[in-house]
């Protein structure tokens, strides 16, 4: 998005970025089939129980507290813009 943004995507990166995505979904259906043995079988729920509470709790701070996002997207651009120049 940042890339678009500034206008500097190219098709390399399109490309590194959609074979990142590839293989992040091999090693996911990687961990749950075949079935690992026990307690390497838990993780991959453990992990998307994790990842439910955090959008839950981000959807919570959306709906209460957008102020609080808001301060974090200013924040992240804050940070960013130095690291353009």
């Amino acid at each position: 998005m940042l890339l678009k943004k500034t206008r500097e995507l190219k098709t390399s990166d399109i490309v590194v970025g959609a074979l990142g995505a590839l293989f992040m979904v091999g090693s996911l259906f990687g961990s749950v089939y075949p079935v690992p043995a026990a307690p390497y079988n838990y993780f991959p729920y453990g992990f998307a129980a994790y990842m439910v509470l955090g959008f839950i709790w981000y959807s919570f701070l959306k709906v209460r507290s957008p102020q609080i996002l808001a301060g974090i997207e200013h924040d992240l651009e804050v940070a960013v813009m130095p690291a353009m120049k």
